[in-house]
């Protein structure tokens, strides 16, 4: 039966352009995406950050900066506040710097996010990575870009997509 309208265009296709229009309006999609670094490397992940929100994107990061050690008597009950945050991520984003290769909880975190099914990839300030790379990304297979805004983004959409 479907009905038409005054305009003689069956009112389901009318109703899918007015949808489709709707959709091109909408906002894109936020991307909750959990940063893990060392803490040593805060400030520098801050002003990044900022420069990210200064963008006014659709990119909201959620992180905890560590100094616990890595095998401290609060190590299991960290770890699973951290599951649950990276639980809750589209994506786990790691700042790679001339520290990283030194915190087990980012290389921790890396592994978490891999077994939880989320994409991992890292970012590193300024045009080229750091000499010393963390043994994990290799292992891991895990793909290194430059903290670009725009590459950044695209990455982090496209990592998200493919876990969906």
């Amino acid at each position: 039966m479907g009905g038409r309208g005054s305009s003689g265009v069956p009112l389901i296709d009318r109703l899918s352009k007015v949808a489709e229009k709707a959709f091109e309006k909408a906002e894109p999609e936020k991307r909750n995406v959990f940063i893990s670094f060392d803490h040593r490397d805060a400030s520098t992940v801050n002003l990044l950050r900022g420069q990210a929100k200064a963008k006014n994107n659709e990119l909201e990061f959620t992180d905890f900066s560590l100094k616990a050690p890595f095998n401290s008597e609060r190590a299991e009950y960290i770890k699973s506040g951290l599951r649950e945050k990276i639980r809750q991520a589209s994506v786990v984003l790691i700042f790679i710097s001339s520290h990283t290769h030194e915190s087990h909880w980012v290389e921790w975190e890396a592994r978490e996010g891999l077994a939880l099914g989320k994409g991992v990839i890292c970012v590193h300030q300024g045009d080229t990575p750091p000499a010393k790379m963390p043994a994990f990304v290799k292992a891991l297979g895990l793909k290194v870009i430059p903290w670009k805004h725009e590459l950044v983004t695209a990455e982090i959409n496209n990592a998200a997509k493919n876990r969906e």
